[in-house]
């Protein structure tokens, strides 16, 4: 953290590093439950971490239709023009136990207290943000990169799931400021032809 504060003086305050250094402990010991697995992050080794996967669609063949149809509530225009390139990169991509799973962090300030980062506080925050469907275009990103990576790659075999998390709300010592799902393959899929026209 001290090598950090180094690195990024103009916007770390040396007064502020205990804070810090509270925040990291929080985050990286909190036990994440997700996919029947309790994952803490200060267990996964480096090697097995990817940060920053970057991703690429190209819009010029997006059915919009089948597109905004994946989702209940979205606050998207169906008449957006899209065109060109879909870029983005994942926070985190890491792999535990033979499952990947993908991580982004949000630093949203959901509330003063714990309790507003609680299930209901981030579901909220989640619809109200269209996350679900970043999730969803994550999850394709990813399907898509270990196609090329792993022989035989198979979707309930390989992929984990996604995890957000809010840090702002994280205590190691409770549950909250973490939001988990496992996107539906079928759903992934339909995501797929939408945006591909397979």
């Amino acid at each position: 953290m001290k090598n950090a504060s180094k690195c990024y003086s103009n916007i770390i305050v040396e007064e502020h590093l205990p804070h810090y250094e509270t925040l990291l402990d929080h985050v990286l010991s909190t036990s994440i439950n997700i996919s029947g697995k309790n994952i803490r992050l200060c267990d996964i080794n480096h090697s097995r971490k990817l940060p920053e996967l970057e991703f690429c669609f190209a819009l010029d063949k997006v059915n919009k239709s089948a597109l905004f149809s994946l989702l209940e509530t979205t606050e998207l225009n169906i008449e957006t023009e899209m065109e060109g390139l879909m870029t983005g990169y994942m926070d985190l991509v890491f792999e535990h136990e033979g499952k990947f799973y993908i991580l982004d962090w949000k630093s949203n300030h959901l509330g003063n207290t714990c309790e507003s980062y609680n299930c209901e506080g981030l579901e909220s925050a989640m619809q109200g943000n269209n996350y679900h469907l970043q999730y969803l275009i994550y999850t394709l990103a990813l399907k898509t990169w270990l196609e090329t990576k792993i022989p035989g790659f198979d979707f309930d075999t390989h992929f984990g799931g996604v995890i957000y998390v809010f840090l702002r709300g994280v205590r190691k010592d409770d549950t909250t400021g973490i939001y988990t799902t496992r996107p539906d393959k079928e759903k992934v899929i339909k995501l797929e032809k939408a945006l591909m026209r397979l």
